[in-house]
């Protein structure tokens, strides 16, 4: 009888030492999966970040005359896309993405290089022609783009950011 419950006391403290390990197994692999989502969440608001200053460059850029409003808007709407802005913040760039979706019917690098003068000439006309409905809105979309770069990048921080 002492055999059996010497027996009985010597699996069970086997098996609390099975469930001892599993359970820390568990605390690594939790520890391991918060730890990668923090990384994760930084490494897309750095990504955020880095995105909305090549849109203040862009619109600093286009502002300065040094490329169209259609490039400039364009780029600006493929960059805004990984923003997640609130409604307010995305407001100024809706300019651009209402002028990069006129002119989307443009074709751009390899493409536009293979069209013959005459096209060319007609897609640029378009594009001068969508350019100056836009112009007004989309001047005026990156100035506020650039007066409000610190609510941007402070929404970056937010998101994402655990209170």
């Amino acid at each position: 009888m002492t055999i059996i419950l010497v027996l009985a006391v010597l699996f069970i403290a086997v098996l609390s030492l099975v469930a001892i390990y599993l359970h820390w197994q568990l605390y690594q692999q939790k520890k391991e999966r918060d730890n990668a989502k923090l990384a994760l969440d930084q490494r897309q608001r750095e990504l955020r970040k880095r995105n909305f200053e090549s849109i203040e460059f862009i619109a600093r850029a286009f502002l300065q005359e040094q490329l169209s409003a259609t490039e400039a808007s364009i780029r600006i709407s493929v960059l805004s896309e990984s923003l997640s802005l609130s409604k307010e913040l995305a407001e100024p760039l809706s300019a651009f993405k209402q002028l990069a979706a006129a002119t989307s019917h443009i074709p751009i690098l390899d493409k536009w290089k293979a069209l013959d003068k005459k096209q060319k000439r007609e897609f640029e006309q378009q594009r001068l022609s969508h350019e100056g409905v836009f112009e007004a809105f989309v001047i005026e979309s990156a100035r506020q783009i650039l007066e409000n770069k610190a609510s941007y990048l402070q929404h970056i921080e937010s998101l994402d950011n655990p209170l």
